[in-house]
C-alpha cells in the first residue's frame, strides 16, 4: 500500500495537468470531430472528466483494496450505485443528462473519500 501511495504521489501533478488540458480542449475538439451538432454534449462531458481522470489516480488503491478487503469494496460499490440512483431521480428531471453526470461524479467523489480514509488508516497502524 505504501508503494502504491508514493507512486500516485508523483503522478498527481500530471494527472491534474492532464485534467486541465483535457478539460480545456474539450470543445475544440468536439467541434472539430462533431461540428455544432453535439455542442451540448460538451458540458456533460467536461463534469465526467473528474471522475474518470480522477480515477486514474484512484484505481491503484481500489485494487489494492479488492485483494485486501472485498467485502468492504463491494460495500462501498453497493453504497456508490446507490448514490448514483438516488441523485438521478432527484436530478434528472431537471438538468436532464446533466443531473446523470452530476450523479456519477458525486458517487465517485463519496468513494475516493472513502478510499483516502481508508487508506490513512491503513498506513497509519503500520
Amino acid at each position: 500500500m505504501r508503494n502504491i501511495v508514493s507512486k500516485q504521489k508523483k503522478y498527481c501533478f500530471i494527472i491534474l495537468v492532464l485534467f486541465v488540458f483535457a478539460f480545456l480542449l474539450v470543445k475544440p475538439v468536439f467541434l472539430l470531430l462533431y461540428g455544432e451538432r453535439y455542442i451540448d454534449s460538451i458540458l456533460v462531458f467536461q463534469i465526467l472528466l473528474d471522475p474518470y481522470i480522477g480515477g486514474v489516480f484512484f484505481t491503484p488503491l481500489e485494487s489494492d483494496f479488492y485483494g485486501q478487503e472485498p467485502k468492504r469494496i463491494r460495500n462501498l460499490k453497493f453504497f456508490q450505485m446507490s448514490i448514483i440512483v438516488i441523485f438521478i431521480f432527484l436530478l434528472i428531471f431537471k438538468l436532464g443528462l446533466i443531473g446523470v453526470a452530476i450523479a456519477i461524479a458525486i458517487s465517485r467523489i463519496f468513494g475516493w473519500i472513502y478510499l483516502s480514509w481508508r487508506t490513512h488508516q491503513k498506513l497509519s497502524s503500520q
